[in-house]
């Protein structure tokens, strides 16, 4: 009996290691998953904006090349703010200042600062580096970031900070992507779940979607992660430049003439 209780104990720390019968458990909970989709409708509420070929083209001729001046996203988030939209979205990093057009990240801050419900993208990363990172208890208010009587009051992140936002315009959310291995040698690994909370340091920081999920007054699960529930439908999808120059008419003609540039 002894060589079935090593081979089950090898079994478990081989399990434990690479995560042996992982594959099957996920193929299981993949195939429960679409089928459930089936049955799941999308929130219409939710709008993806593309930044498509199709925006690309088009909004060279209205503003400029990718990347188009901040000020572009901006109009575009004063635009749908008269649309009353509950929550504007960016998942695009802006993480450097743009030194070559700094009066367009200037426009791009004025037009958003008196909205109030644009949000943004960060990203944790290395965690090696932590100690070269920001101060965590700086970020509580950016991120509305939740702590307990453990969270290390000098405890810093390597945290992707939006260096073109205004302080007053940081509203923050993780996107770090939570992904399973399915054997291995996967490397990439699928996303099956989502986090809602990363925890640092006694600090618990919001994913984006935690981060508006709380804002709008939704009850947020008190853990790390969820799993994900996909829908076949899918959300709807609205082309940029599209919706850029439905929405921006008279935000464009509003922008002093002092900040006239090709986007504006």
């Amino acid at each position: 009996m002894g060589w079935i209780f090593a081979a089950f104990v090898a079994l478990a720390l081989i399990e434990y290691r690479v995560g042996l019968f992982s594959p099957l458990e996920h193929r299981l909970s993949d195939l429960f998953a679409r089928i459930h989709a089936t049955h799941v409708a999308s929130d219409p509420a939710i709008v993806i904006v593309d930044i498509d070929d199709k925006s690309l083209a088009r909004m060279a001729e209205l503003a400029d090349r990718w990347p188009w001046p901040r000020s572009v996203h901006g109009e575009l988030a004063a635009g749908l703010a008269k649309q009353k939209a509950k929550a504007i979205v960016f998942d695009i990093m802006f993480a450097e200042q743009d030194r070559t057009r700094p009066e367009s990240d200037e426009l791009f801050n004025r037009l958003v600062e008196p909205i109030g419900n644009v949000y943004f993208s960060t990203a944790r990363m290395d965690k090696e580096a932590d100690q070269y990172g920001v101060l965590l208890r700086d970020m509580a208010k950016p991120l509305g970031m939740l702590y307990g009587r453990d969270a290390q009051p000098d405890a810093r992140a390597n945290l992707l900070v939006p260096l073109a936002l205004w302080k007053q315009n940081a509203r923050l959310g993780l996107i770090n992507a939570l992904t399973d291995r399915d054997g291995l040698f996967d490397r990439e690994g699928l996303i099956r779940r989502y986090y809602l909370y990363m925890p640092a340091y006694g600090w618990k920081l919001p994913s984006l979607p935690a981060r508006i999920g709380n804002d709008l007054g939704y009850r947020i699960p008190d853990s790390e992660s969820i799993l994900l529930t996909w829908s076949v439908q899918g959300h709807q999808h609205v082309s940029y430049s599209d919706l850029y120059e439905d929405s921006t008419a008279n935000v464009r003609s509003a922008i002093p003439p002092s900040f006239a540039t090709k986007s504006s």
